[in-house]
This record gives C-alpha cells, sequence and structure tokens, in this order.
C-alpha cells in the first residue's frame, strides 16, 4: 500500500525559533483546500491519504514532524511508499499517480529544482557536484524504505546547529549517501514564481503555493486553483 501524507498542525504548539520554517504563518482556506485536493487525488489512484495535526517530534516546527518518516520505522512497516506533500500543494484533476514514475524504489527519485543550479553554500559547499546532482525542494518528496536506511543516520543529527531548517537536513543526508538519484518531471511540484499565477506553458501536476506569496497574493492563487490550472 501506498500513502500520501501530510502535516497541518497549528504553530501553537511549537515554540517558533530560528529553526523553523521562513513561513511564520498559516492560511486555512488555503490548507483546507489543498488537504480537499490530495484527499481526491489519493481516492483516484486508490492510495491512503493521512493528515497528522498532533507533535510527535515537537522539535521547533511543524515542518520538522517530516523526519518521522525516517525515526519511525512503523511507517514502512504500513507502506511500500510515501509521498509527503505540503498543505500548499494543489494536484491537478488531470495529475497522473506519481508513485508510476520511474518505479525503482532503490533510487531517489527527485524533482528537478532550480537552485540546484546556484552556487553550494553552507554545509553543501564540500560537495558541489552531488548538490547540483541532488538539490530539490523538500514539500514534495517520495520517500522509500532504501532512501530511509541510506539517510538515517545523518537525519539523526537534525539537532545539530549546522542545519539551520528541516530541508537543509533532507538535501544533506540524500547528498553525502550512495544512493543513486533519478529525475522525474517537474510538473509535479510547481512552484508560485514559476507558473505565474496561469502562465506556466508546460503544464502542471502539482502546484506549490510556496512561501510567502500565498498571502499576499492569496486571492490570486485562489483564482487560479479554481480554474483547475
Amino acid at each position: 500500500m501506498k500513502a500520501v501524507v501530510q502535516i497541518d498542525i497549528p504553530l501553537s504548539k511549537y515554540n517558533i525559533d530560528t529553526k523553523g520554517s521562513k513561513v511564520s504563518s498559516t492560511n486555512k482556506e488555503l490548507t483546507d483546500l489543498s488537504i480537499e485536493k490530495v484527499g481526491k487525488y489519493c481516492s483516484k489512484y486508490g492510495h491512503k491519504h493521512i493528515v497528522i495535526t498532533e507533535p510527535v517530534i515537537g522539535y521547533c516546527h511543524p515542518v520538522w514532524e517530516r523526519l518521522d518518516f525516517w525515526l519511525n520505522p512503523e511507517w514502512f512497516e504500513k507502506y511500500d511508499e510515501i509521498l509527503y506533500l505540503d498543505t500548499d500543494v494543489y494536484p491537478s484533476s488531470r495529475a497522473p499517480d506519481i508513485f508510476e514514475e520511474n518505479t525503482s524504489k532503490d533510487h531517489y527519485r527527485r524533482i528537478p529544482y532550480h537552485k540546484a543550479n546556484r552556487k553550494a553554500g553552507g554545509v553543501f559547499a564540500e560537495i558541489p557536484n552531488r548538490y547540483r546532482e541532488c538539490c530539490a525542494n523538500a514539500g514534495v518528496m517520495l520517500l522509500s524504505k532504501p532512501l530511509i536506511d541510506a539517510t538515517v543516520d545523518t537525519i539523526k543529527l537534525y539537532k545539530e546547529d549546522r542545519f539551520t531548517d528541516d530541508s537543509v537536513l533532507i538535501n544533506y543526508a540524500i547528498m553525502v549517501s550512495p544512493i543513486p538519484v533519478v529525475d522525474i518531471p517537474e510538473r509535479y511540484n510547481v512552484k508560485l514564481k514559476q507558473c505565474h499565477l496561469g502562465d506556466y506553458k508546460s503544464g502542471v501536476y502539482f502546484f506549490h503555493a510556496s512561501g510567502n506569496l500565498k498571502h499576499t497574493n492569496k486571492k490570486e492563487v485562489l483564482n487560479y486553483l479554481k480554474e483547475d490550472f
């Protein structure tokens, strides 16, 4: 069985600090719409939809709860594969089943990310080639047990100061692991800035209203989503 997991935990349950998300507020209307659309996507393809509403790790910010996929072995005792989606990700009704994109579980199935073209700084400075090969946005992640097994030892270091946010840690853990990388279509994680609220020409499977623009452009984002992009 395959599962699609989202995290919808109130920020009030955490002491937000510098290791939290750059987005310090949520928008219930947009969050509820994401959960609704992801639920329909799961029903269409027969996958389990799980929404986590209570802290398990309880570290800094709800986004760090993603680490439970690594720290709790029960996830991959119950499910063959897991797709993690942020609650500002919206599947289109025409989106294919992402689990069918390159079905090798022994690979890290990366969605290409424009930041991979930038200079590797911080903890990534020591591995610039691997950075370009692996760098990805952690808001849409395909996870398998081989990936978890290859990266879990690094993930356990999550409280170290060098990991300034959870996505830095996840990316770094993959980069220093030996797991091979294969790309799947970037249409599964099209960011707000890329699609220009309707002008993204190659088509969108998953629209990701990342960052603070979803708050400053809420009306435009909702109108875009209502058109079923």
